[in-house]
């Protein structure tokens, strides 16, 4: 069993949902799978202790029990509200952040980072177990920390890291010896300390910050300091695309000796990386190409990128939709849908497969995903989609399903199959209701 140290701020801290946070979490799912022993390290805040403050004055609970940590800790990363933010205006929301940098930057827990990044090594934690058979109900938001053994609780970890990058201070340390790998998620900025025999693995997503024009300097210059950081200690790297390597050797050339591979869940970590195909004797690269509503993730952005690349392989097109998929989870969604919103999104949703049709190779395919069970949005959409691009057919459900390896057969007794593709819904499959189709090029 190989032990595994994951260092994450996308799982570490209160939850946010962001690209990093899914793949992040499907690849430990796969590592979990492969009987690997995982643990996360967590950056303790004011507000975590706190929480543990709160429940230890409860005295539900015997006062040195570390359930009581274990709960404050869930507490913790469940505290976030992405939502909040959204309606502010753009001054509320820099007076805001810099009231809580500077909470934070006179924090015990910041100065003790601060401290061990000066070289003054405090004991270290013991890990806390992850005991959640004690745990009666855990939020589906949070049901991915099951898959850790053990939590490392580092005080102010991740807080400092920004401030040490930007101040261009010691970047925060960690005391990572008796673990066999420790990956680490950039831009994560980390100084490991470790045995001899330990690999640290970085998994690059993404370059966009060094080259996006709505950046300032600054926040370039920020992102490569925890990049560059981090990446200088790695035995190896790991890619989220084959673009995203093949980008990283044209802008960080210096690390290209490095030995990479692009992962994928079920990547195994416990074997040596691939050697890489040069440039010279290298295949096509495959891309996928992830269409959704994000803003940072439009389709003309894509267009655009992709004028100087091969066309793709898959476009995975999360299409728009009225959402009704998930009103079981919230009941209140469904009063707070308008009139007319159906309308809005099936001309959203004719649009994005239109345009996404000019992004797929002959032979290629399309996945179009909604979360939604309204006929009028999966399956008259997809049959529409067909009308319009007769070089385009759908592929046969059952054939579609294959990619589930063996739980295939029980997916396909479980959810509803049509002739455009497969239906999930709450009752059929315990899952929010979805809809899922591949449309294949000629």
């Amino acid at each position: 069993m190989t032990s595994i140290l994951i260092i994450s701020e996308a799982l570490g801290e209160p939850n946010h949902k962001r690209g990093i946070f899914h793949f992040t979490r499907e690849l430990l799912r796969s590592l979990a799978a492969e009987g690997h022993e995982l643990t996360l390290l967590v950056e303790t805040t004011r507000r975590y202790r706190k929480l543990r403050k709160r429940q230890q004055q409860s005295r539900l609970f015997a006062a040195n029990s570390r359930l009581i940590e274990l709960l404050a800790l869930y507490r913790f990363l469940d505290e976030a509200d992405m939502n909040a933010s959204a309606s502010r205006s753009g001054l509320r929301q820099r007076v805001d952040w810099l009231r809580s940098r500077l909470t934070v930057s006179v924090s015990a827990e910041y100065c003790r980072c601060f401290l061990r990044a000066l070289g003054f090594w405090f004991p270290r934690h013991d890990a806390l177990e992850n005991r959640t058979e004690c745990l009666e109900y855990i939020p589906p938001d949070l049901r991915h920390l099951r898959l850790f053994r053990k939590f490392l609780l580092e005080p102010g970890f991740y807080s400092y890291q920004d401030s040490s990058a930007f101040f261009r201070l010691p970047p925060p340390r960690i005391d990572a010896r008796g673990y066999d790998i420790v990956l680490i998620d950039t831009p994560t900025r980390v100084a490991v300390r470790r045995d001899a025999g330990t690999r640290v693995i970085c998994v690059v997503h993404d370059l966009l910050p060094l080259t996006d024009l709505k950046l300032s300097d600054a926040a370039t210059r920020l992102f490569l300091s925890r990049l560059a950081t981090s990446i200088a200690q790695a035995d190896e790297l790991a890619f989220v695309s084959n673009y995203s390597l093949e980008r990283f050797r044209e802008l960080m050339p210096q690390h290209a000796h490095l030995p990479a591979r692009v992962v994928y869940p079920r990547t195994r970590f416990d074997e040596a990386a691939p050697p890489i195909a040069t440039a010279a004797g290298a295949a096509r690269p495959s891309f996928v190409v992830i269409v959704s509503a994000e803003p940072r993730k439009n389709l003309d952005a894509l267009i655009r990128a992709f004028r100087r690349l091969p066309q793709a392989d898959l476009v995975v097109i999360d299409a728009p939709c009225t959402g009704t998929g998930t009103w079981r989870r919230n009941p209140d969604a469904k009063w707070r849908m308008r009139p007319g919103a159906l309308e809005i999104r099936l001309k959203d949703q004719a649009e994005v497969l239109d345009r996404a049709a000019g992004l797929v190779k002959p032979g290629g395919r399309i996945a179009y995903i909604t979360c939604s069970v309204l006929q009028p949005e999966n399956g008259d959409q997809v049959r529409g989609f067909v009308a319009r691009h007769p070089e385009f057919s759908i592929q046969p459900p059952d054939q579609t399903a294959t990619v589930l390896w063996d739980k295939a057969e029980a997916f396909a007794e479980a959810a509803l199959k049509s002739d455009e593709g497969w239906l999930m819904t709450p009752r059929r499959t315990g899952t929010d209701g979805f809809f899922v189709s591949v449309l294949k090029k000629a």
